[in-house]
C-alpha cells in the first residue's frame, strides 16, 4: 500500500525451534509504469536486543519498587528525628566549618528567641549576646581543630539569671572522612549544680 515498511517486529523459528525476534524492513521495486513487481527486504536479529530491553525494564521496575520504600523510609526517619529534636528539652544546633548555623531545634528557638529558618546560614556573632557567642565559637573551633567530641560547661544569661549548660559537641564528618561542621546538644544543670552546692 505504501511502498515500504520500516522495523516491523516479527518472531522467526529457527530450524532448531528456537524463536528469535527480529525487525523487518523494506521497500518497493517498481516497474516503469509504477507498478510493484518486486520487494527488498531486510530483517535485524533483536533478540539479544529484546531480552537486554526486558532485563532493563525489569530492573527499573526494582530500582523504582526499592526508591519508593527507600523513600518511605527516609521520610520516617525524618519524622522521628523531627519529633525528638521539637520535644528534647535540650538545646541542638548544627553549624558549617565557617560557624554558621544549618539547623536548631526549638528548645534553642525558645531559648534565644529566634527561628530556625532565620538563623540558617547566620553565625553565633549574628545572633547571640557577645559573651555567649565567644565561648560557643571558642568550642566550636577546639572539636574542629582536634576532630574529637568535648563535653564542656557553658554559661549563658537567661530572665531569671545565669544559667549552666553542659553541652556535648562533636564533629559532622561527610562521607569522604572530612569534617563539614559541628553539632552541638546543651542541658541545662542549674538546678543540679545548685543542688550539688548545697
Amino acid at each position: 500500500r505504501t511502498g515500504a515498511c520500516k522495523e516491523v517486529p516479527y518472531q522467526f523459528v529457527k530450524k532448531n525451534g528456537a524463536i528469535i525476534d527480529v525487525l523487518l524492513s523494506g521497500i518497493a521495486d517498481r516497474n516503469p509504469d509504477g507498478s510493484i513487481h518486486r520487494s527488498l527486504a531486510v530483517s535485524i536479529d533483536v533478540t539479544e536486543r529484546k531480552k537486554a530491553e526486558e532485563a532493563l525494564r525489569i530492573a527499573k521496575e526494582a530500582l523504582s519498587r526499592y526508591s519508593r520504600e527507600l523513600e518511605k523510609q527516609v521520610a520516617k526517619r525524618s519524622s522521628e528525628i523531627s519529633s525528638i529534636l521539637k520535644y528534647t528539652p535540650a538545646v541542638v544546633y548544627m553549624k558549617d566549618t565557617a560557624g554558621r548555623y544549618l539547623l536548631v531545634n526549638s528548645r534553642f528557638e525558645v531559648l534565644f528567641g529566634v527561628q530556625n529558618e532565620v538563623v540558617q546560614g547566620l553565625t553565633d556573632a549574628d545572633i547571640l549576646p557577645s559573651k555567649v557567642a565567644e565561648q560557643f565559637r571558642c568550642h566550636d573551633e577546639r572539636v574542629l581543630a582536634d576532630g574529637a567530641s568535648l563535653h564542656v560547661e557553658e554559661q549563658i544569661d537567661q530572665e531569671d539569671g545565669l544559667h549552666t549548660y553542659l553541652s556535648v559537641k562533636f564533629p559532622i564528618f561527610s562521607e569522604s572522612g572530612k569534617i563539614r561542621g559541628v553539632c552541638g546538644i546543651a542541658s541545662d544543670i542549674t538546678a543540679v549544680k545548685k543542688a550539688n552546692e548545697q
